[in-house]
């Protein structure tokens, strides 16, 4: 098989079809497309939020192998245009955000801020884990950040005074 055609997919799934390639926050408009697309998957064709875990875990272990081989490949720890990490994580929330509209911006902003700062101990895990397992983990420490704040500001809204 073509080294190069198999180096190109691995590629095409680390940036999500090149969109990590796009000059501004590329992050940023693979968290918006990956939210805006599974809240379609949810609301206009009813898939299962089950199939949609299974999914983007299965895309986890995906995209742990293609950003390894891509990061080496341009001889960088987590370069920018590395977007799986950012897919895999806001696809998870937009399963808990559900087709609420005002949940799925809260999730988006919130793990933006958490992706993009880094808090402790996010950043621990940016820091000492390596490859692509370290690209796609620090990820998903911004999600369960983001699940949290989110969580908390979900019971206040809907049980104030308690």
């Amino acid at each position: 098989m073509n080294k190069e055609l198999v180096y190109n997919f691995y590629e095409s799934v680390a940036t999500l079809g090149n969109i990590g390639f796009v000059p501004w926050a590329p992050g940023t408009v693979a968290s918006l497309v990956t939210i805006v697309l599974t809240w379609a998957w949810q609301s206009f064709f009813g898939i299962n939020p089950a199939v949609l875990v299974l999914f983007f875990s299965s895309l986890f272990f995906i995209g742990w192998y293609a950003a390894g081989i891509v990061a080496v490949h341009y001889r960088s720890k987590d370069p920018s245009f590395i977007v799986i990490d950012e897919v895999v994580a806001m696809g998870l929330l937009s399963v808990v955000a559900g087709t609420d509209i005002f949940s799925s911006v809260i999730v988006f902003v919130l793990f933006r801020f958490f992706d993009i700062v880094k808090p402790f101990p996010i950043h621990l895990l940016d820091e000492k884990c390596k490859g692509g397992f370290g690209i796609m983990i620090d990820d998903l420490g911004a999600a369960l950040a983001t699940l949290a704040v989110f969580w908390g500001i979900s019971f206040f809204y809907f049980f104030p005074g308690t």
